[in-house]
């Protein structure tokens, strides 16, 4: 964000942004056109912008990462106490996802811990070693 004074016109509208200490850094924008003026908040020039873009300007306005998912399954096991034979060894599958970049790196440390989960077009499970 930019914390100098600036003015530039725009057509015949002059855009004035952090003319006085009390609105830097760019918490409010002036507008000048036939002489008359119009101070606005950036949020609301923010949400005028939005408000007036197509899909792609407005996507270019939000700021976010876009991160790929990988479906993981794991096995748990549980050693049992009571009610089925002791010691005798119960195992769950569980699934859950991660971003791509933890997954490489917690494979590297132990890649028998850690299945990756993708799924064919017809809809059925299938099991990816990596």
């Amino acid at each position: 964000m930019i914390s100098d004074k600036v003015k530039f016109k725009v057509g015949k509208i002059q855009v004035d942004v952090n003319w006085s200490p009390e609105v830097i850094p760019c918490k409010k924008i002036k507008f000048t056109f036939d002489g008359q003026e119009q101070i606005l908040d950036r949020d609301d020039v923010y949400s005028m912008l939005m408000l007036f873009g197509d899909e792609k300007q407005q996507d270019a306005l939000i700021p976010s990462k876009k991160r790929e998912m990988v479906l993981i399954e794991r096995m748990l096991h549980i050693k049992a106490g009571k009610d089925i034979a002791k010691g005798e060894m119960i195992t769950v599958p569980y699934q859950y996802s991660m971003d791509v970049e933890t997954y490489e790196d917690m494979v590297k440390k132990d890649p028998r811990q850690f299945r990756r989960i993708t799924t064919k077009e017809d809809g059925l499970r299938k099991e990816k070693e990596i």
